[in-house]
């Protein structure tokens, strides 16, 4: 063993030093930083329904059908997917002929009329409102307090109100084929509200319970809007960001430039980042499995929402391989069910709009 004067043996074990507090302190607080960005994903309908892309909607039945009715029909044009028949123009064409709405729906005269009101699916629908529950109650709570004149303790007694109101709407919707008078999607919607207001020693304010019936109502519109159109989702997507205490010295460049990529939607310049950290760390004399199962894990992400989903399992399998993870597995499953996703959206897009 060779000799070393004692001034190198203080420098080499201040470094030891450090090397052990850094590590301890990455262990402390988890040994890696993630963050959350967020980004837009689309999901499929329910159904297709690219063969009956003309609509009429008729007769919703109940409590708020017209306004239901006028909500739909403004709903469906806005996909800029369905045509829509208002049910004035249905009545007025049904009085001019002298049928009932049942003749004129299912008699054998039907195909006629689909041509002629241009609709291939009737959108029908019973609501049912419960009326608004409402309730005020009250509690008298004892609160000593001390007299500023005397200085002793007195009891006062203040009364606590809480009024609450609950409203809740129950649609059912129906989509029937107008030349088969078969049932295409049938399915029932809910939507509830809950106020609460507090006052103290006075009723607390009125709660507009018809504010709460407007939200339900566009509620049980936008979920149904979901079972037959493809609709937008905002999430939070998880990324690696650094690693512990070793991202003090700022050796993370790609992380931090990716990330700002993600966060903006530029995707393909965030893969492009993370692939220059992957090829980095995969590049060292002694690879840490740790980083490159995280860069991997990076990559992949940014490959799953280019829609390169095939490469971003992959990816993911990859990250895996180097330090098995619940992350890497999680991430895994959804990207695998956004590409189901994907395949029945391109399936809905060529029948609505033909294939490209």
């Amino acid at each position: 063993m060779g000799y070393e004067e004692p001034g190198e043996i203080m420098v080499n074990s201040k470094f030891i030093a450090l090397a052990v507090i850094f590590g301890a302190l990455g262990h402390l607080f988890g040994g890696c930083a993630w963050t959350q960005i967020q980004t837009t994903v689309t999901h499929p309908a329910e159904i297709n329904l690219g063969p009956w892309k003309k609509i009429a909607v008729w007769g919703i039945n109940g409590p708020d059908g017209s306004t239901f009715a006028s909500q739909l029909s403004s709903a469906l044009a806005q996909t800029g997917r369905f045509e829509v028949v208002d049910s004035g123009t249905m009545e007025r064409l049904i009085r001019d002929r002298g049928l009932t709405s049942s003749e004129a729906l299912f008699s054998n005269e039907n195909v006629e009329w689909g041509e002629l009101l241009v609709a291939s699916a009737v959108l029908e629908g019973d609501t049912r409102i419960p009326q608004p529950f409402e309730d005020l109650t009250y509690e008298d709570i004892v609160i000593p307090i001390i007299d500023p004149v005397t200085n002793q303790i007195q009891n006062i007694t203040q009364r606590h109100y809480t009024r609450v109101a609950e409203v809740s709407i129950e649609v059912t919707f129906k989509i029937t084929d107008y030349n088969k008078g078969s049932i295409i999607h049938s399915k029932a919607f809910t939507a509830e509200r809950r106020r609460e207001e507090t006052s103290v020693d006075a009723e607390p304010a009125s709660i507009n319970t018809e504010t709460m019936l407007r939200e339900c109502r566009y509620d049980v519109v936008q979920k149904f809007m979901q079972s037959i159109a493809p609709w937008d989702e905002r999430i939070n997507v998880l990324l690696f960001q650094g690693d512990g205490t070793f991202e003090l010295f700022g050796s993370f460049p790609e992380w931090d430039l990716g990330i700002k990529f993600a966060a903006n939607g530029q995707w393909q310049d965030a893969l492009h980042s993370f692939n220059e950290a992957l090829t980095r760390y995969q590049g060292e004399n002694a690879p840490d499995s740790h980083l490159v199962a995280r860069a991997w894990y990076n990559v992949g992400v940014a490959q799953e929402y280019l829609g390169f989903f095939d490469e971003a399992l992959g990816a993911f399998t990859e990250a895996n391989k180097a330090e098995a993870s619940d992350t890497f597995f999680e991430e895994r499953k959804h990207c695998e069910q956004l590409k189901l996703d994907a395949e029945r959206l391109a399936e809905q897009e060529a029948s609505f709009f033909g294939a490209n």
